[in-house]
């Protein structure tokens, strides 16, 4: 497959990413179909997330077995070497298609950094305490704080209108949503930023 290499190891690593690759569009294909003839209707608003996954992942696994990339960073510089047809064209369809594949991935980094936002957000939702109990929490422990008004000077106070909080943060609920935020929505955040 690839004989006008020297080096074995290279080659060999190439033809796995050459079948991989096209194990990829294949089932990004196959998800695509699936996702467009068979997602029942009570799934349909999940489901326009789920067909714009399955699409751009065609679209990465395309990008991906065109260019055939190898990157070599040299100091501050990231050098791009394409393996695959696209080489047969020219170096503009290699940039191309590395843009495709690169673009494609960060879509899908977004689109799954927005998942786990929504995801977070529920929990919230369902782990928040009433709002009144809370505020006669702080304002029986912390009576010199003021909950129910914030002064703004000596002569002027504003009600506070936003006191939430967790009553209990040993309950089912609170642990969950502290441990979605703690334990895994700060280090997928992190990753994220570095990739982007």
């Amino acid at each position: 497959l690839f004989s006008t290499m020297k080096h074995p190891l290279e080659s060999t690593f190439l033809t796995l990413h050459s079948i991989s690759s096209v194990l990829a569009i294949t089932l990004s294909l196959l998800l695509v179909y699936v996702s467009f003839r068979h997602t029942p209707k009570r799934f349909a608003t999940y489901g326009i997330m789920m067909k714009f996954n399955a699409l751009v992942d065609v679209y990465v696994a395309i990008g991906s077995s065109v260019c055939l990339q190898r990157i070599i960073a040299i100091d501050w510089a990231l050098i791009i070497i394409s393996y695959g047809p696209c080489e047969y064209i020219g170096p503009s369809t290699c940039f191309a298609a590395t843009v495709t594949l690169l673009g494609g991935s960060t879509c899908f980094i977004y689109t799954v950094a927005a998942s786990f936002v929504y995801r977070l957000m529920i929990a919230l939702w369902v782990a928040r305490d009433d709002d009144i109990a809370v505020r006669d929490l702080m304002n029986r422990k912390h009576t010199d704080y003021g909950a129910d008004a914030l002064e703004i000077n000596q002569r002027c106070s504003v009600p506070t209108r936003f006191i939430v909080g967790f009553l209990d943060i040993r309950s089912v609920t609170s642990l969950t949503y502290l441990l979605i935020l703690v334990v895994f929505f700060f280090p997928i955040y992190a990753i994220i930023l570095c990739l982007r």
